[in-house]
């Protein structure tokens, strides 16, 4: 018998085992993508981050739903949008997408209430577009103010202290 995804993210199989499963019914892909975009909690969450671990870079069957998970960004749990930008970090962005992605992750690290996982994982892809845009690092200092950092988890501040 065939196990739905959904059976699979319910029963919180091992890693291994759900990787093993995307992979072995390629139209569970869209299933996780579907899932992914919705509001049916612990699924959507754990559709979201399987696919981290299952989809290529710049995965062509995310392409079509990239405009759609930056719009859903803010409107999920912190765990659920964390999982989000860990799938459009993998992804090629065009420049009104990166834009968009960026505004949303800068609202996310200013946002000191939201948890440290969260804003980290912003935190990465603002770092991407100060390196792609060099001109915005003056623009984006005060990111790195004790106000912002204060909040972090003491391995994710060591990280930044560092220097990303």
């Amino acid at each position: 018998m065939v196990q739905s995804l959904k059976k699979i993210l319910n029963q919180r199989f091992s890693k291994k085992r759900m990787i093993d499963f995307i992979q072995s019914n390629p139209e569970s892909f869209d299933e996780a993508i579907v899932l992914a975009l919705a509001d049916e909690y612990p699924e959507s969450w754990r559709a979201s981050w399987l696919i981290t671990h299952v989809m290529e870079v710049d995965d062509k069957r995310i392409k079509v739903y990239v405009n759609d998970l930056i719009s859903i960004l803010g409107e999920k749990p912190d765990g659920h949008n964390r999982e989000i930008i860990k799938i459009l970090l993998k992804m090629i962005l065009n420049d009104e997408q990166e834009g968009r992605l960026f505004n949303k992750c800068m609202n996310f690290w200013e946002n000191i209430s939201l948890s440290s996982s969260l804003r980290w994982t912003s935190m990465k892809f603002i770092t991407r577009i100060i390196k792609k845009y060099p001109e915005l690092k003056n623009e984006t200092s005060h990111l790195f103010e004790e106000r912002y950092l204060k909040p972090l988890s003491p391995g994710i501040r060591r990280v930044i202290e560092k220097g990303l």
